[in-house]
């Protein structure tokens, strides 16, 4: 590859993955034939990407809020449409997926610096396999839902990996250029997101709120005549203006969110801001209710209130990144499931199983009966029954062992079926079974089930086989006091 200096004012633009998607997908895939990463190239954009920073900003948080979400689309409709497609109609969505990502905002767009050649249209859109690779790299493998995880996931590129090293092992970077770098892994890996959806799924939206600054009106249009001049200057005056008038536009499309929750201020809708802050050092912090301010209060902004950050580091102290005023505030980190023992790998699916189980302590299972993802539920089960149950489940989730994961899907199936979920709720006992085979990776559970079926039916008193440590008359109680079907079978 030959390599040639490019300056980051060369990279192409928000506006011009808008206005003049084609050309600016053409840009960047010319800028990766021709650049050429390494620790001075990328201290040079960390430097002009720091300079736009705010202090004080979480960069872990959002990812782990997506990574909850991300590993049931990845095993659902998404992973068998996106290989069955043509790969004119995966190139088609890989394209309309980056030019709506970077259109929305500068830092998304300018993420396409960062990821080398792993975006390039054609590399995606051939094998189906590539993109999913990327998603699942993406996804921790355990994750605790009440904290931050300690560093960023992102995906892998050769380059950005080499340089990625170099970089940690140097002192050439101050605190904020470090920090910049942090949220810079975390944009390439947003960029893939973006395509997380095919056949006629909407495309994520991956709004960028915008902050309302401390500017007057007379200095904002000073802004905007500096900018329209600096773009004749580069381009033209017939040019220039146009580009000027693209990124206006695209500034207005922009929403104001509230500092909590996210959520953009609707059409004629005005949030509120944080007096002292506004009032004392001319920052603007916005809030959709009171609600949300007091939601936010101890946890981030009570440290920050009206007061300026003299550094970067006092400024990371005071913000939502993990720290110890953010972790007074959650509740206890207690997981219902251990750590994975002997090298078991646990899938996405199942990851997502137990962050549920987390939030949820007092479910023993979460079964997901259809297709849409709402369409799970908590499953409990009692005692004396429900002690043989857990020990079963920790085993299952903490090993894999084939046998244990078995006897509990069996029971599980078993069990919803007894309590008359298939017939009053409309739960699809098939596709419980087909979640449950991604979850544990055990593609022939269906035909595990119907042997375990029968080893239930020749037990003179129909316990399934998880259920034989208990006595006849223990099973027999539980059958009687939780008014189960003991004439139930699964025939599957």
């Amino acid at each position: 590859m030959q390599s040639i200096h490019i300056s980051t004012d060369d990279f192409p633009t928000a506006q011009d993955a808008r206005f003049n998607p084609q050309k600016w997908n053409v840009d960047w895939e010319r800028i990766h034939s021709v650049f050429v990463l390494n620790q001075s190239r990328l201290k040079s954009i960390v430097a002009q990407a720091s300079g736009a920073r705010q202090f004080g900003r979480s960069v872990h948080r959002p990812q782990l809020r997506k990574s909850r979400t991300l590993p049931s689309s990845i095993y659902t409709d998404f992973e068998k449409g996106w290989l069955e497609a043509k790969v004119a109609d995966r190139r088609k969505h890989i394209f309309t997926a980056l030019t709506n990502a970077g259109s929305q905002a500068e830092t998304l767009t300018q993420a396409r610096a960062y990821c080398g050649d792993i975006l390039l249209v054609d590399r995606l859109s051939k094998d189906g396999r590539t993109l999913l690779d990327l998603l699942r790299a993406a996804i921790p493998g355990d994750l605790d839902p009440n904290a931050p995880p300690a560093t960023p996931y992102y995906f892998p590129e050769p380059t950005w990996d080499k340089v990625r090293t170099e970089y940690e092992q140097s002192s050439n970077f101050n605190q904020l250029e470090k920090y910049t770098f942090k949220e810079m892994l975390l944009l390439r890996t947003k960029l893939i997101w973006a395509m997380n959806s095919f056949k006629g799924d909407p495309l994520p939206n991956l709004l960028l709120a915008k902050e309302r600054g401390a500017q007057t009106a007379t200095e904002k249009r000073e802004e905007q005549k500096k900018f329209l001049n600096e773009m004749k200057a580069k381009y033209g005056a017939k040019e220039g203006a146009l580009r000027a008038r693209e990124r206006l536009a695209v500034m207005k499309e922009k929403k104001y969110a509230c500092s909590h929750c996210k959520r953009p201020e609707a059409e004629g809708q005005k949030y509120q801001r944080c007096k002292p802050c506004w009032e004392k050092v001319q920052r603007i912090v916005l809030y959709c209710s009171v609600d949300c301010q007091k939601a936010d209060w101890k946890p981030r902004h009570k440290a920050i209130c009206g007061k300026f950050a003299d550094s970067i580091d006092e400024a990371i102290r005071l913000s939502s990144l993990p720290g110890k005023a953010l972790n007074e505030t959650l509740p206890p980190s207690v997981s219902q499931v251990g750590p994975p023992v002997d090298g078991y790998k646990r899938s996405p699916l199942l990851v997502a199983h137990i962050i549920d189980l987390n939030h949820n302590p007092d479910a023993d299972f979460i079964v997901h009966f259809g297709p849409g993802p709402d369409d799970f539920d908590e499953v409990y089960v009692f005692p004396p029954m429900q002690k043989v149950f857990l020990e079963a489940r920790e085993k299952a989730m903490t090993t894999g062992d084939k046998e244990t994961v078995v006897k509990l899907c069996h029971f599980v199936v078993w069990l919803c079926k007894a309590d008359k979920h298939d017939e009053v709720d409309e739960w699809d006992l098939e596709e419980i079974i087909r979640h449950m085979e991604k979850e544990f990776e055990i593609p022939d559970l269906k035909k595990e089930l119907r042997e375990l079926q029968a080893q239930q039916d020749a037990d003179r008193c129909r316990r399934p086989p998880l259920a034989l440590s208990l006595s006849s008359v223990e099973w027999m109680t539980y059958i009687a006091t939780y008014k189960t079907d003991l004439s139930t079978r699964l025939d599957l």
